[in-house]
């Protein structure tokens, strides 16, 4: 309605059109002419008809929901009436992967959309979002499950008792973030963190991973993060501690140590493929410079033992992702600072007497958690194998940690 005041002898053309304010619901112009006498006044009261465009949504196989700007419209297979502006379509059925798009009909020609819905594979991955992105944009690669020999054999020379050989199998792929934590991100959950210094060296720069941080710290970092993010918080408290919940809610959690040894060793190698000793090679020992952040030959005035025919370059930890991923895609796996891992640490690495232990977890209870990753502190051969399992239940100044989650 618009109100217009007028002249004597004036001619009235009221011309409606859409405000920019109203863009996204589109009208059509209308347009009225109407005659007044002098000094008079008259209400022009004008309906606008919305400009509508025919979209119809298909899909294989049928039933599947349709969204509209969030809003549910109807199930495939079927037509809608839209108005001509830009329209958020997302197409969901459940064990299918979410489809969708963002398109603009037009009246006059009706658009259709047809969708093959790819099924969801919990094992391999399929259908599932390949990275995730937290709220400090931390990246989590999809790592698709399979089976395993976790452990060494005792042809190992290195070899500790607690690296008992089990068949494992993970029936569910997982997600895991390609860089550990840095202290950048960790001080967002604790902004006053000092990770300290280590013989004048500092631990604490914004891109180095976080340390002297213990599991009861990440837990408490892991559930903000989550509820940040409108996830579920995997940590719940239980006498006076943070335990996380099992099965696993869908919040940031710990990788267990079966999904930290797979993703180390095999994931991404191929079908078949045997795990590895060390990060670079099955067997050889011949560390190639500059391939990991371990205690090297830049490291000797500051440690009482190095490998000194070994070079990286840092003396103490790097920043996160300085040396070459592995062929899951995830960084420092190997070295730079070594990581906590979900299970409470069993010296006979979860043995059971069953032929293959599938998704194990570990204890129900303990007292420390397994550390699995060699650090800028691994001097030795037994450290930097990839096989090595240690415990703690303290912080230390080369323990650090990285973000798991559970599939939806």
């Amino acid at each position: 309605n618009r109100r217009l005041q007028l002249g004597p002898q004036d001619r009235c053309l009221a011309v409606c059109q859409q405000r920019p304010a109203l863009r996204r619901n589109r009208l059509r112009r209308a347009q009225r002419e109407r005659q007044l006498a002098p000094d008079s006044r008259r209400d022009l009261d004008i309906a606008l008809e919305p400009e509508l465009g025919v979209v119809s949504v298909r899909t294989r196989p049928a039933g599947a929901d349709v969204l509209v700007n969030g809003e549910v419209r109807g199930t495939t297979p079927v037509d809608l009436e839209l108005m001509t502006v830009a329209q958020d379509i997302l197409v969901r059925l459940p064990g299918y992967a979410d489809a969708g798009e963002t398109v603009t009909p037009i009246e006059g020609y009706p658009l259709e959309l047809d969708y093959e819905l790819e099924m969801l594979d919990a094992v391999t991955g399929d259908g599932y979002s390949r990275l995730l992105t937290t709220t400090l944009g931390q990246r989590l690669r999809l790592i698709p499950a399979g089976r395993f020999q976790m452990g060494s054999s005792r042809g190992d020379p290195e070899r500790r008792l607690n690296e008992v050989l089990r068949n494992v199998e993970l029936t569910r792929a997982f997600y895991l973030a390609e860089t550990e934590m840095t202290n950048a991100e960790f001080r967002h959950c604790d902004p006053e963190h000092d990770s300290g210094v280590f013989e004048d060296e500092s631990l604490n720069g914004d891109l180095q991973p976080v340390v002297n941080v213990d599991v009861q710290d990440v837990y408490r970092c892991l559930n903000q993060l989550s509820i940040e993010d409108g996830l579920q918080p995997v940590y719940i408290e239980e006498d006076g501690r943070l335990v996380p919940t099992r099965p696993f809610r869908n919040g940031y959690r710990l990788p267990t140590e079966a999904e930290f040894a797979w993703a180390a060793r095999v994931a991404g190698r191929g079908e078949g493929a045997e795990p590895l000793r060390f990060s670079w090679s099955d067997q050889s020992e011949m560390l190639p410079d500059r391939f990991t952040n371990i205690a090297d030959q830049t490291a000797e005035n500051v440690l009482p033992s190095v490998i000194v025919t070994y070079v990286d370059g840092f003396p103490v930890s790097a920043p996160v992702g300085s040396f070459s991923a592995n062929a899951a895609g995830l960084f420092d796996m190997d070295g730079n600072v070594a990581e906590w891992v979900q299970d409470y640490y069993d010296p006979q690495n979860g043995s059971t007497g069953e032929p293959v232990l599938t998704d194990p977890l570990g204890p129900e209870i303990g007292r420390s958690n397994v550390v699995r990753g060699a650090s800028w502190r691994s001097a030795s051969q037994r450290q930097i194998r990839l096989s090595y399992r240690d415990y703690e239940d303290d912080a230390r100044d080369d323990l650090g940690f990285r973000i798991a989650r559970s599939l939806e």
